[in-house]
This record gives structure tokens, sequence and C-alpha cells, in this order.
């Protein structure tokens, strides 16, 4: 059996007056209509044909990259770092005791990468968060955020904007008592954390109580690697601390 199909080539269509004499005021001058090459198939069949809609499908972000705001004195961007070994490589004498033990909780919990901003005590947060505003960050916190005035709200204020982000703030010391606990501010780009916690100093031979942002920071990694973002990082296992001091 001869089968034979129809290809549609470009053509032109003419609308206009339907006869002389028409009044061209009730009638619009000659347009003319012009019709797409449509495919030619070769073979009988069934063909899909992809087309793009105006709207794209929701993609994934990592969220195993942390961006650390630290008093260490004003320096370079130091990062992407991948392990705490990284991190001692380019370690200097002023980063104090906070950021060190922030870092190595951070990696220990499941953190994969993270960058540090660098600025000094007088700085105001906002300068730090800056130098984080390119970088693919998820999380962004201070483990000096206690000696920064008004920290808590620039940062929240900074991921409110950015909207692709959260912060993790923490208690000041001492603890604060619980009947009259507040959290610095409400944000759904926060997350607010007391009381800190202990850990082994880097020496090994002691412990020392630092803010838990660096820590939390690694479990919300290791969370969203191992089980999605649609777990919640609460009444989870940590590594690398003792006991909330």
């Amino acid at each position: 059996m001869d089968l034979t199909f129809p290809v549609v080539h470009r053509a032109q269509l003419r609308i206009g007056p339907i006869a002389k004499g028409t009044n061209s005021s009730c009638h619009p001058p000659a347009q003319t209509l012009t019709s797409l090459r449509m495919p030619e198939f070769l073979a009988p069949g069934v063909y899909i044909e992809e087309v793009s809609l105006a709207s794209h499908p929701i993609e994934g972000v990592s969220t195993s990259t942390a961006g650390f705001v630290a008093v260490t004195g004003r320096g370079p961007l130091l990062g992407p770092l991948t392990s705490f070994t990284d991190f001692a490589r380019v370690a200097t004498p002023n980063l104090g005791v906070n950021l060190p033990l922030a870092v190595r909780g951070f990696f220990e919990n499941g953190g994969q990468r993270c960058f540090i901003s660098q600025i000094v005590a007088s700085d105001p947060v906002e300068s730090g968060l800056a130098a984080l505003d390119e970088q693919a960050v998820s999380v962004v916190c201070c483990p000096d955020d206690s000696t920064i005035q008004n920290s808590a709200a620039a940062m929240a204020a900074h991921c409110e904007k950015l909207k692709d982000r959260i912060c993790i703030l923490q208690s000041v010391q001492p603890i604060v008592p619980v009947a009259t606990h507040q959290p610095p501010v409400h944000s759904s780009y926060a997350a607010y954390y007391h009381p800190w916690i202990k850990v082994a100093a880097l020496n090994g031979t002691s412990t020392v109580t630092i803010p838990p942002c660096g820590h939390l920071a690694g479990v919300y990694a290791q969370m969203d690697t191992n089980h999605g973002v649609w777990v919640t990082p609460a009444n989870r296992s940590h590594c690398a601390f003792s006991k909330p001091y």
C-alpha cells in the first residue's frame, strides 16, 4: 500500500475586503498571516515534540556549605575549606578560641564546605556578611556574635534580603533564666539556640565552653545530606561535645 503524507510549507494568506466598494471604515486594511513550517515526518508513527514551558522545575540546592563571620582581624575571605585540615593550613594565631572549635565542630558533625569572613571587633557584622554575598552558602553564623552589637538583627536582615540562606543565632553567657529568655530577633530566616556547649579544647587535655553555632551548622548539613531538607534537625545526636553548659 502506498502511503503519501502531505508536507506543509511556508504559506501566506491575505485577508482583505470582501468586494470592491466596501466601506473601508468598516473593514481593516488587508493583513498578511504567515504560517510556520511544520515538521516533516518521513515515516508513519507516533512522534513526541518537547516544548519548552515558561516555568521551570524547582531545583535542589546544597545545604552543606556554611559561611562564618569571625572576629579575627581584617583579612581575605578564606575558602572554600573542605576539612578542618584545610582550616589549620590557613589558620593564623589571631583566630581566637571560638572560631577554630566552631569550624572543627562543623566538619565533625557532617559539614562539607565553608567560607570564613574576617572582621575586627569594631566592624559592623554587615561588613563580614557582605563578603559572603556572592558565595553559595546556605547557613551563616558568627561564633563571636555576642561581642558584636546588633549582630543578630543584622544577620537576620541579611538572610531575609538574599532569601537563599538562614542564620544560626545563639544566646549570650551566662545563661538567661528560662522564665525571661527571649530570642534577640524573630525571623523565618533565623534559628536561635541556647545554651552554650562544652567541648574538648584544641590541646586535647581540657574542655572549654563555646557557642553551638558551628556544631549545629554541621548537623544541618548532615541531616540534609542523609535524609533531606524536609527532615528537622531537632533531637539529633551531636558529635564532639560532652554536654550543654
